[in-house]
């Protein structure tokens, strides 16, 4: 949460994953990092945390994605994709 004046302020991205790729680490099968849409977009974030994009873009002090999906199988492979960019 971000101090704005006497108020927290929370500044919130929104994800609609669609994504039915089970599959979170590397594969061949993709094109640009070779790598499942939902963790190119952990990458993404964790980018722009790293270079405080959020700060020089946006004026925000912090963030937080909120992903959005339907289904137990999607939901699982965003939580091991988390996971693997975490080991990482």
């Amino acid at each position: 949460m971000g101090r704005l004046g006497e108020r927290w302020r929370a500044n919130f991205l929104v994800e609609i994953v669609r994504d039915a790729m089970t599959t979170p680490w590397p594969s061949r099968a993709r094109s640009g990092l070779g790598v499942s849409s939902i963790l190119r977009k952990l990458l993404a974030y964790q980018a722009l945390w790293h270079t405080k994009g959020h700060e020089s873009q946006w004026g925000w002090i912090n963030f937080r994605v909120l992903f959005v999906t339907e289904g137990r199988e999607r939901m699982e492979h965003m939580l091991a994709s988390q996971r693997f960019l975490m080991a990482c």
